[in-house]
């Protein structure tokens, strides 16, 4: 068997937390070892879990989501710092990759299906 991805589910929006904790969850190799509700409580814990991924929410209390990337990857360079949102701007994408993000993920609210 290979080794655990561990991963760090960053957003100050706990059914954020919750959804993605929800998706990796039957993914064999990946192990969520920690969420976090700001800014500042993200960069302990990735300064003293080093995991392999953060999946970093757009809103992170104390510390934007765009400025806590460089204290993440000074604290844990090996970590790589994944950006999710549902807020299509473009700079902010590269304004996060510029400072160190290695990827950007938007998620479009679905309009299909019904209700009943």
């Amino acid at each position: 068997m290979g080794a655990q991805i561990e991963v760090v589910i960053a957003d100050g929006q706990r059914l954020f937390r919750e959804g993605i904790r929800m998706i990796l969850h039957p993914e064999k190799g990946i192990h969520v070892v920690s969420e976090t509700t700001n800014g500042l409580q993200t960069i302990d814990i990735v300064s003293d879990l080093k995991p392999d991924v953060v999946l970093l929410g757009i809103i992170t209390p104390e510390i934007d989501g765009i400025q806590i990337i460089p204290p993440l990857r000074e604290k844990s360079p090996k970590t790589k710092v994944l950006r999710f949102t549902s807020f299509m701007d473009e700079a902010a994408i590269l304004k996060a990759l510029k400072v160190g993000a290695k990827g950007y993920r938007l998620f479009r609210q679905s309009t299909k299906g019904s209700c009943g």
